[in-house]
């Protein structure tokens, strides 16, 4: 790890630091339809604050930074509850991978 002067700049935090994360993240909140899709599967339409959550962490598995079947675009709400692991991993894994084969409409 490398030391800065106010923090220590962690691995996790490098690879979200990338352009190439961020265009991802982007991707897949655009092949959503800016959509969250658990809100959608409770009949809510929820597009905004949309976050992109790694289903494997991003610390358990850098290698899955820019792999579309481990991301999965939720609200602030489900993320939330994603990241507490009261979501099943899944269900999260299944929902991405219908948006990675389902082409956009």
């Amino acid at each position: 790890m490398k030391r800065t002067r106010t923090a220590t700049v962690t691995e996790e935090s490098r690879l979200r630091n990338k352009n190439a994360w961020h265009v991802k993240a982007e991707q897949v909140k655009v092949d959503s339809n800016y959509l969250c899709p658990l809100c959608l599967e409770e009949g809510r339409y929820t597009y905004d604050n949309l976050e992109t959550h790694h289903i494997e962490k991003l610390r358990d598995a850098p290698d899955k930074l820019l792999d579309g079947y481990n991301l999965i675009p939720l609200c602030v709400e489900h993320h939330k509850l994603a990241d507490a692991g009261k979501i099943p991993k899944e269900h999260l894994l299944e929902l991405a991978r219908k948006r990675e084969e389902t082409p956009l409409q």
